[in-house]
């Protein structure tokens, strides 16, 4: 005999007297004997315990009714097709998304191949860094820096641009990304949030 077995004959036995008959007799009784409203709601939860007591250990003894597996049926149909709908606004607001994105990125080309030639403008409107660019394409790819220093030595101005603002865990200020420039020119950019760098 499993577990289950077990319990359900535990609780069988246990619950014998108190059909669904014997119960309301009891409560009738109660009611007849006038007890205080407070007796009388306690008999009541007992008795409301019990039924959800039984119905629980068939369903944990994998008994149910036809009207529960009906229910069960409908509760996961309905579940099916509540995900289906929701699968389905992702799937739509995933396509405006990507309408947007395609509809910037065509504007930003027409622009930058206009501004910088058809090789560079595209790498700009992709919002790629590469190498020896300019600080004004710099500024076209990444936007403006939150913050940056400069040193100058022996004619050389040396910049480290900081982007991506925000505060770490104790307060103090942090940048997810840098890119390092000598007199206006790309060489170089840490990603500091995943530890990547290219430099030239």
């Amino acid at each position: 005999m499993g577990l289950f077995d077990k319990i359900k004959k535990i609780s069988d036995d246990f619950f014998d007297g108190l059909s669904k008959d014997a119960a309301n007799q009891i409560i009738k009784k109660a009611e007849s004997a006038k007890l205080s409203s407070d007796a009388l709601k306690s008999i009541k939860n007992v008795n409301d315990s019990t039924k959800k007591m039984m119905v629980l250990m068939r369903h944990l003894n994998g008994e149910y009714t036809e009207k529960e597996k009906k229910q069960l049926r409908e509760k996961k149909e309905k579940e099916k097709i509540k995900n289906e709908k929701k699968k389905e606004k992702e799937k739509e607001k995933e396509i405006a998304l990507k309408a947007i994105e395609k509809e910037i990125y065509e504007k930003r080309l027409v622009e930058f191949v206009e501004k910088y030639g058809d090789e560079v403008g595209k790498k700009i409107a992709k919002k790629e860094l590469f190498l020896g660019m300019t600080l004004e394409m710099l500024k076209d790819v990444k936007g403006e820096h939150s913050d940056k220093v400069e040193n100058v030595t022996y004619g050389k101005i040396k910049v480290k641009m900081y982007y991506e603002k925000s505060k770490n865990r104790l307060g103090n200020v942090a940048y997810g990304f840098e890119v390092s420039l000598e007199n206006d020119l790309v060489i170089g950019w840490k990603d500091r949030k995943n530890k990547g760098m290219k430099e030239g």
